[in-house]
């Protein structure tokens, strides 16, 4: 059996535009990175009222599906998230049910991005699907897929011309 033309999406800096909950999280932990930051970023209700949709690449993703590719989202999110970034990528127009998979950090999994997209990548392989095109934000992620031998591509900058919901 051929295995199944695939391209993989990521969600925050590529789907969706996550910078103003990423400046919000900041300023409310004082500019560090630690447990105040990422509970703030991992809030459902944040992600769910301040995300704003990435148009170009949610009409890519949906192009893609239209010429049969098979075609899966990869987020550092935890799994613990999954119901927020369902309901979320629903609410941009992304037919979830349509995905290949919705691959997400396993609870406890404190990894660096470029391990766990590598795991998923593997994930996705076992599952006999040829993963050829990547979408991802990250430059490390990107690097580490190539290696991969995977067409690793950095989204254009989500621009966006709807007012975001100030929750400050």
């Amino acid at each position: 059996m051929a295995l199944r033309r695939t391209v993989v999406f990521d969600v925050d800096g590529t789907l969706v535009d996550a910078s103003a909950r990423v400046e919000y999280c900041s300023r409310l932990a004082g500019g560090a990175r630690g447990r105040r930051f990422w509970d703030c970023m991992f809030n459902p209700d944040l992600i769910l009222n301040m995300d704003t949709a990435c148009s170009f690449m949610i009409g890519l993703l949906k192009r893609y599906l239209t010429q049969g590719w098979a075609v899966a989202v990869s987020t550092g999110r935890p799994e613990t998230l999954r119901e927020a970034t369902v309901v979320q990528l629903k609410s941009i127009g992304i037919e979830t049910g349509r995905l290949k998979a919705l691959l997400m950090r396993p609870a406890g999994d404190y990894s660096r991005d470029h391990i766990l997209k590598k795991r998923h990548l593997d994930a996705l392989r076992s599952m006999r699907l040829k993963v050829e095109i990547w979408y991802d934000d990250s430059d490390r992620v990107i690097e580490t897929l190539r290696k991969e031998g995977v067409d690793a591509r950095k989204p254009p900058r989500c621009i966006q011309s709807r007012m975001r919901r100030t929750l400050v």
